[in-house]
């Protein structure tokens, strides 16, 4: 029963995010041109996750520190 929960919540996840951006072809995008490119330079798949978890993590630090600036720029607007 787990692993039909845990595969539902993921589906809903991605559903949600491919439904309120164009991240999916964005990512096979992007997929498409780093990932060949890694393996064939040798690089496992689990250093590949790393280097996009950091990459993911060092984008929403940015966009977070972004709203943030901006909310102290206009404090009367919420974003």
């Amino acid at each position: 029963m787990t692993n039909l929960k845990d595969y539902l919540e993921i589906k809903t996840l991605i559903d949600r995010v491919e439904t309120v951006s164009d991240a999916e072809w964005q990512t096979r995008y992007a997929f498409d041109k780093i990932v060949p490119q890694l393996l064939k330079d040798g690089f496992e798949a689990d250093d590949i996750i790393k280097y996009l978890t950091i990459k993911v993590h060092e984008h929403i630090n940015k966009v977070e520190n972004m709203d943030v600036e901006y909310e102290n720029i206009n404090p009367e607007v919420k974003a």
